[in-house]
């Protein structure tokens, strides 16, 4: 049981070395945890850099949590 809330939590496990990233798999938003808004996934807008931070903001649905290959903050910034 605890292996299923584990896998339910973390990413899958990858040999190649690229990192992985939470999404909402209904929106295909970027989800993550704000411990000050809670222990929930919370999507959210922004990126984290020298000059802004993510912003957690309430969607119509909660989070369906799907793992992604990481993209680029850099390139993320820009869109």
């Amino acid at each position: 049981m605890l292996d299923a809330a584990l896998d339910a939590v973390e990413p899958p496990a990858r040999d190649d070395g690229m990192d992985m990233e939470p999404f909402c798999v209904a929106c295909d938003a970027p989800v993550g945890v704000f411990l000050a808004h809670g222990p929930e996934y919370r999507h959210y807008r922004g990126v984290f850099t020298a000059t802004s931070r993510p912003r957690p903001y309430k969607a119509d649905h909660k989070p369906v949590i799907g793992w992604r290959l990481a993209r680029d903050a850099a390139l993320a910034a820009s869109v």
